[in-house]
């Protein structure tokens, strides 16, 4: 395995953890949250880490996760 997809592994299953579960309550999330916030921190790649949980979970809600996500950060 390259360097390049064991990261892609390791931001993959951070993604799914992160947005599978509801960060406040411990529920799991909306099918439609999660998706969106899987794909914004995939995008995100290796900084998703750096993201504090919740910047996520007050993101996940958006339409726009990545974008959200943007704009919470400046």
């Amino acid at each position: 395995m390259t360097a390049d997809a064991s990261m892609h592994a390791q931001i993959q299953s951070y993604a799914e953890m992160v947005c599978g579960t509801n960060l406040k309550t411990g529920h799991p999330e909306e099918a439609s949250a999660k998706k969106r916030c899987i794909s914004g921190l995939m995008r995100i790649g290796k900084n998703a880490f750096k993201l504090a949980s919740p910047s996520i979970q007050k993101c996940k809600q958006e339409s726009d996760f990545f974008y959200a996500l943007e704009t919470h950060h400046r």
